[in-house]
């Protein structure tokens, strides 16, 4: 699509997206005419290219400002934004859609023929220029090198500009600051769209690294784990459609406060386990004796690599194709910023604290260990002599002292000094300063061998005084933090701490009232359930207690509480059956169910059957997509055929179709086990009942589902989806294809008793006019 020969596409798409939006918003919202170019000075061709670029400058600009049509709903806004996206990264027109409109005012003339330049430094020194150039570089990225040194440049102009003259006004002191600030958020961001995988600086298809600071569990490496997931992940993944988050995100591989957030960038966007193989710590991480629990991390270094090392190797990989040189990059903006830092009122404070965030933001892509060894040394000596009052700056701070304290180690001394600090942010009566204190104490806990162990008391102390703290309740990311840290403090140091069951107690509390606290909360603390059950930290009251709230959900929740509670509830069913008690066995096996677990799965697959009747299609089509498996995991055959045939001729049933996928996925399982004839008993056992179905066209449907689930012929199984499709209609070609499966069934049946029994089913219903009649008919007599 970006190609030269299809320029006139890109006009096309162009065209019919901007008429499009025109028809919707109802008025023109780009800012200022353009200046017509005689016809004659553009070449041959150029002219459609001109408008699309002018239209696409336009749609960009309607995004800017799209949050003032609330007519346009959510949805067709959210749809056209990743269009428009698009359409404004393709080459033809990028160069024009990352223009600021406001240069129109400038008598700015683009020379047509030749890709548009970022404008010049003296340009961007306008805030309103400056402001619109940042919205442009954020929302499209950069998409070559070039494109990206060259933005590079350009900010990097507005990072160095010095006073106009000696006699600067303050009003103009105050606008060169305010600029310079805008330029080091761009300029920040910019640098940290290079973790977007797998093509950095594209914001449209590529999503940000993300590396969790919880391990992977040694359980779903087990036969038992890989069943689970395989049970886990769709309705994982329903979730996330559900949510709309565009990701591929893997099951179990998110921060569990950053689920409902994982496509933005935030704190913890990646370990420290990451960020000490990115600068080159990793072989002391791996000589450390890590205090994180076994049963997380024992065994998962046998199945897979790090997950810090294959970070850093696809974001390697991404930047050498694109051919960045981040390193250089950073150099030299480290070195400016040391001489801002350096020297005491060299800059002011709003520059000062920009600086400061921008720095912390930024260790995430850190390369090289000095790096994080001139961030702690800088920051412990501006801590020391800031003024007590920047509550703002202090909070930066204390972050960025423990994030790189966690990656380049601390001695005692240290360890007694990051206690001090991180106490006396947690102590602040600022919400947001605690906040950061609580990132950092996760950094610090994070970090290998026993140096957090001093941090621990603070951690509980906090922990005991704000589980349940109503005052927390106006903040959601500090909502989010508490709960982060609780559940990684009960997974990572079970032993250590005394916490685990009232932590466990606390947020089932919170999850069983249900109302009340915000989805992405609600996730979390399940999220953090589930991981403290795969641990085997919980014991088995608490366990019990987990499934009562998760099943109670699963009844009665909205759909986003019912997908996250099931979840937890199969995470719990497969952890009961499969986890081997006896911890010094290497390996967890399935074990058969015994009575007890087989009834408390019975308990389990009613209510999956039940939500499958209350639930919205949706639901009961991933329900139908995981039951089979979960059934076949944990009941005969017999009693299998039983269930699933009795709730497909449920007259309460609202989807049928879907229990008709779980019937052919259920007798393939059966197939591949020998079981045909125990098949073919069920259904001559339940044939009186299809055939008693009402309408008629309902119980020909049914029928011809059945025989096509049951039977052994591959080309008739191949018929399914066809036949499926058909619920609710009688014509020819459905009686055609009743026929059929059913002549495959009757010659299937290996005793004359059965097939007398086929028989005489058909000849108690046939009658005039109707399939069974014909059918009657097409049957081999009896000999």
């Amino acid at each position: 699509m970006g190609l030269p020969e299809h320029a006139s596409w890109v006009c096309s798409v162009a065209a019919a997206v901007y008429h499009l939006v025109s028809q919707l918003k109802g008025w023109r919202s780009f800012p200022v005419a353009l200046q017509e170019p005689p016809t004659d000075s553009l070449a041959a061709g150029r002219a459609p290219v001109r408008e699309a670029c002018v239209q696409v400058a336009e749609l960009v600009g309607w995004l800017e400002h799209a949050g003032r049509e609330p007519h346009i709903p959510t949805f067709i806004r959210t749809m056209l934004h990743r269009v428009i996206t698009g359409v404004a990264r393709l080459p033809l027109v990028n160069g024009f859609a990352r223009t600021p409109p406001v240069l129109w005012q400038m008598q700015w003339a683009p020379q047509w023929e030749a890709p548009v330049p970022p404008p010049p430094a003296d340009w961007l020194l306008d805030r309103d220029l400056l402001h619109e150039y940042i919205y442009r570089a954020n929302l499209l990225g950069w998409i070559s090198r070039q494109q990206f040194e060259e933005t590079w440049m350009a900010l990097l102009g507005v990072l160095n500009t010095s006073p106009s003259s000696e006699r600067e006004t303050p009003e103009d002191e105050q606008e060169r600051t305010a600029v310079q600030c805008l330029s080091v958020r761009c300029i920040t961001s910019l640098l940290l769209q290079s973790l977007r995988l797998p093509q950095p600086g594209n914001p449209h298809s590529s999503s940000l690294l993300h590396q969790p600071r919880d391990k992977p569990f040694a359980f779903v490496h087990t036969r038992c784990g890989k069943r689970l997931q395989a049970v886990r992940t769709p309705v994982h993944e329903a979730l996330l459609k559900m949510l709309k988050l565009k990701t591929n995100m893997a099951w179990g591989r998110s921060n569990i406060d950053k689920f409902c957030r994982y496509t933005d960038y935030s704190l913890g966007q990646v370990s420290v386990e990451y960020m000490c193989v990115a600068v080159g710590l990793a072989e002391d991480v791996a000589n450390a004796s890590s205090p994180l629990s076994s049963s997380s991390s024992s065994s998962s270094s046998q199945h897979s690599p790090p997950g810090g090392s294959a970070g850093c190797l696809r974001r390697e990989a991404g930047l050498a194709a694109a051919g960045l040189d981040l390193r250089s990059c950073l150099h030299f903006l480290l070195d400016l910023y040391t001489q801002w830092l350096g020297p005491p009122d060299a800059i002011g404070q709003p520059l000062l604290t920009e600086t400061i965030r921008s720095v912390v933001m930024l260790s995430d892509i850190f390369m090289e260990s000095s790096q994080f060894d001139w961030m702690l040394s800088l920051f412990m000596d501006m801590y020391r002599h800031h003024p007590s009052e920047d509550e703002v700056l202090a909070q930066y701070l204390v972050l960025g002292i423990a994030k790189a304290a966690a990656v380049v180690g601390l001695d005692w001394d240290m360890q007694e000094k990051m206690r001090k600090f991180v106490d006396l942010g947690l102590h602040s009566p600022m919400p947001s300063t605690q906040l950061l204190s609580l990132h950092g104490l996760l950094y610090l806990l994070a970090q290998p061998g026993d140096a957090a162990a001093p941090l621990l008391p603070s951690a509980t102390d906090y922990l005991a005084r704000h589980l349940d703290d109503s005052t927390l309740k106006d903040s959601e990311l500090g909502m989010l933090a508490v709960w982060a840290l609780a559940f990684f403090l009960a997974e990572n140091y079970p032993k250590k701490q005394d916490l685990t069951s009232r932590i466990v107690q606390a947020s089932l509390g919170l999850c069983s009232g249900g109302e009340g606290i915000p989805q992405s909360l609600h996730l979390c603390i399940l999220h953090g359930l589930e991981r403290l059950l795969l641990a085997d930290i919980v014991d088995s009251q608490d366990s019990q207690l987990v499934v009562k709230v998760c099943v109670d959900r699963v009844r009665h929740g909205k759909p986003g509480e019912s997908l996250s509670a099931l979840g937890v509830m199969l995470s719990a069913l497969y952890i009961a059956q499969g986890v081997n008690k006896r911890r010094s066995q290497p390996s967890i096996e399935m074990e058969p169910a015994n009575s007890e677990q087989r009834a408390a799965a019975l308990e389990r697959a009613t209510l999956l059957f039940d939500r499958i009747k209350r639930g919205y299609p949706f639901e009961a089509d991933l329900i139908s997509q995981i039951l089979p498996g979960f059934l076949g995991e944990f009941f005969p055959a017999q009693d299998i055929l039983n269930k699933v045939i009795g709730e497909f001729l449920s007259n309460q049933q609202p989807h049928p179709q879907f229990l008709a996928a779980v019937l052919f996925k259920v007798c393939e399982g059966l197939h591949e086990g020998n079981h045909e004839e125990l098949m073919h008993d069920w259904v001559l056992l339940s044939l009186s009942n299809f055939t008693q179905r009402s309408p008629l066209a309902m119980a020909i449907w049914s029928l011809s589902c059945c025989f096509v689930a049951v039977t052994a012929t591959v080309w008739l199984r191949a018929l399914f989806p066809l036949i499926r499709g058909r619920m609710g209609l009688l014509e020819e070609h459905d009686r055609e294809l009743f026929y059929i499966s059913a002549l495959d069934f009757e010659r299937q049946l290996a005793r004359d008793q059965h097939r007398a029994q086929f028989h005489s089913v058909v000849r108690s219903v046939a009658h005039p006019d109707t399939p069974y009649a014909e059918l009657l008919k097409r049957l081999p007599q009896p000999s």
